[in-house]
């Protein structure tokens, strides 16, 4: 039997170990497709631009402090090596998200808009977007998955323009 520490009132606390534990596997998979995700669209480009290491390093060790990931770390200790070529760190990426991506399989809606959020945050971390970017997002945008059925939802007149 599980004993469950409960907080004022007999509700489990807010941000508590107890609730912590319920909802780990979830907060795990929500972490690892948004880490997925923000590494396919750093690498949406099919370049890793330089204004994209640091935001690249910063999510790596988020990453890393709420999933202690071998593969985040070993980032981390490469953008220190290879942090002045990028063509490194854009193979580096390549063979993690390779692995991961036959490892994390989107099981649900939330996993895809999970995917989805990490994408766009990994396209957008060096405050630009590029055409190949934009077209990378449209591509994914034709798939038929649960995260652009929501796009159904979107306020009438939300258009996306490029420049």
């Amino acid at each position: 039997m599980v004993e469950v520490f409960r907080g004022r009132g007999g509700k489990l606390e807010h941000e508590g170990a107890a609730l912590g534990r319920i909802h780990a596997q979830a907060n795990h998979r929500k972490a690892l497709g948004y880490w997925l995700g923000f590494l396919k669209g750093v690498m949406a480009s099919e370049r890793v631009e330089s204004a994209e290491m640091p935001p690249l390093r910063v999510e790596a060790e988020q990453f890393l402090s709420l999933l202690h990931d071998d593969d985040a770390a070993e980032l981390i200790r490469d953008l220190d090596v290879w942090g002045n070529a990028p063509e490194e760190i854009y193979a580096i990426l390549e063979t993690i998200v390779g692995i991961r991506s036959r490892e994390f399989i989107a099981a649900d809606e939330k996993d895809e808009v999970n995917e989805f959020y990490g994408f766009c945050a990994g396209i957008a971390c060096d405050n630009s977007i590029t055409p190949a970017e934009v077209e990378r997002l449209r591509v994914w945008s034709c798939r038929e998955t649960a995260a652009w059925r929501l796009s159904e939802k979107l306020p009438e007149g939300l258009f996306l323009t490029v420049a």
